[in-house]
């Protein structure tokens, strides 16, 4: 026998009640299933964003501690300074290729073993050879350095005997008597060892490996060809012949200088 002395549930499809008008409390709907899978998806894409995003900055982290990983200077906070000149080092780089029947010849043996390394800078066809200003906390030395990984990616051998002594003046003072705006230039040579594949100024700066008769041709300013007349006297090569017709540049930014005993003069 059934027992329905108790209260009778009537549901109304709203809400649940009781035969006393008593609401009986009941679990609230599940959600349809589109609803489920759009939850779960909204979860997994936050959770790929953020494990991306910390991928992202450990991969950052760990290129920033990296010896090859190096920001370029900027700015003249540190420039060093002789009275009113800027103080500027560079070097030419250069590499020796090995003869392979013949690994103990020399360079000058055949002037075709000999390349050196140029850069390009936006909007010219000319290049340039590396170089730049000489902070207050390195050598002469470590500049040139420097300035050869941060412009051209390159490290070496540095000759610490200079390449030459120049003094350049920019075009706004040229007719100023005062060193104010010029700059005294300290180039060397470097026999490269190492070519990195990303350097800090790869963005405006691109290099190229030359014959030293091209350079002759690319060369932008004159103390360039001077620079590197020396370097291959230094390594007892026969200068080729087209070192002997300059270019002329109208936009350059820099004017002659009137020589001094101790120092060349020449466009930069």
């Amino acid at each position: 026998m059934i027992d329905d002395s108790g209260p009778a549930i009537v549901d109304d499809g709203h809400r649940r009640w009781t035969k006393q008008n008593k609401a009986v409390p009941s679990l609230p709907p599940s959600p349809p299933p589109i609803l489920r899978g759009s939850r779960r998806g909204t979860f997994l894409f936050f959770f790929l964003f953020f494990l991306l995003l910390l991928l992202s900055l450990l991969k950052i982290a760990t290129a920033m501690s990296s010896p090859d990983m190096v920001i370029a200077r900027k700015g003249r906070l540190r420039q060093r300074y002789d009275n009113e000149y800027r103080l500027v080092a560079g070097c030419v780089p250069y590499r020796v290729k090995k003869d392979e029947d013949n690994p103990c010849s020399l360079a000058g043996d055949d002037p075709e073993q000999v390349e050196v390394l140029m850069i390009s800078t936006p909007n010219r066809t000319d290049m340039v050879f590396p170089k730049g200003g000489w902070e207050d906390d390195e050598d002469v030395y470590e500049a040139a350095s420097r300035e050869a990984m941060e412009e051209a990616g390159v490290k070496g051998i540095l000759d610490r005997t200079t390449l030459g002594h120049w003094v350049f003046k920019s075009k706004s003072s040229q007719n100023s008597s005062s060193p104010r705006g010029a700059c005294k230039g300290y180039i060397f040579a470097m026999e490269v060892t190492e070519e990195l594949e990303s350097w800090p100024e790869q963005a405006t700066h691109g290099r190229r490996w030359v014959s030293p008769g091209e350079a002759y041709q690319l060369c932008r300013y004159e103390w360039m060809r001077e620079a590197l007349t020396a370097l291959l006297e230094r390594l007892s090569m026969i200068e080729p012949a087209a070192s002997s017709q300059e270019l002329t540049d109208q936009s350059s930014m820099y004017m002659m200088l009137q020589a001094t005993s101790d120092s060349a003069v020449a466009l930069c």
